[in-house]
């Protein structure tokens, strides 16, 4: 397999394994998604990231995780993503990318080795796979954090993400709830506050994705 599309993205887990090959496909924008002509997933994760290289981002992920199936774009880039497509740009850049994995999104994670992951640009502190930090071709660098779906504080809301551009996004009513419950649990930070006056203001009918 032509593995050129990784040259541009390194994490360090202990276990031994071999790298699972996936169908890496171009996720284009459903033609009924409310975003601009001929916009794509890709063209609005670069602008939310200020990259070039969302496409690669998506596509070791893919790899890392056993499939788009088994993760879902979680926090602010989430909501970002809501934004662009309802032309609501959110008013802050995202400092980091939250994913919502599943069992076997958590399952294919534990099985990686170093060399796996170095091979897709990211790295990560040894035996530790909650933080993950991904090294761009354009020198970007990002941080990831990696929350299983069953954290129901953070994770919930796995089981109703939506799809925008074949990519598992949580939905603007998990999205407000998760919110919600920083401020009631008192560990929001003002960002999180920040998210959830922009949702108020940008999206008063929540019960829409």
């Amino acid at each position: 397999m032509d593995k050129s599309f990784l040259s541009g993205l390194h994490i360090q887990i202990p276990d031994q394994c071999l790298v699972r090959q996936s169908d890496l496909t171009t996720m284009e924008v459903p033609s009924d998604a409310p975003t601009k002509p001929q916009a794509t997933l890709h063209s609005a994760l670069d602008g939310i990231l200020n990259t070039a290289d969302s496409r690669l981002l998506l596509n070791g992920l893919n790899e890392l995780l056993g499939g788009a199936a088994n993760y879902a774009i979680a926090g602010s880039t989430a909501l970002a993503l809501h934004g662009a497509y309802n032309n609501t740009p959110l008013n802050r850049q995202p400092n980091d990318l939250d994913l919502v994995l599943s069992k076997n999104g958590m399952e294919s994670l534990s099985h990686r080795t170093a060399g796996d992951l170095a091979s897709l640009g990211m790295t990560c502190k040894a035996g530790n796979t909650t933080h993950l930090t991904w090294n761009s071709v354009s020198g970007k660098i990002f941080k990831i954090d990696i929350i299983p779906a069953n954290n129901t504080t953070a994770g919930a809301g796995f089981g109703s993400a939506q799809e925008i551009g074949e990519q598992k996004v949580l939905s603007r009513q998990s999205l407000l709830q998760n919110l919600q419950r920083r401020e009631q649990q008192g560990v929001a930070e003002p960002r999180h506050l920040q998210d959830l006056e922009f949702m108020n203001k940008n999206f008063p009918n929540r019960a829409e994705t």
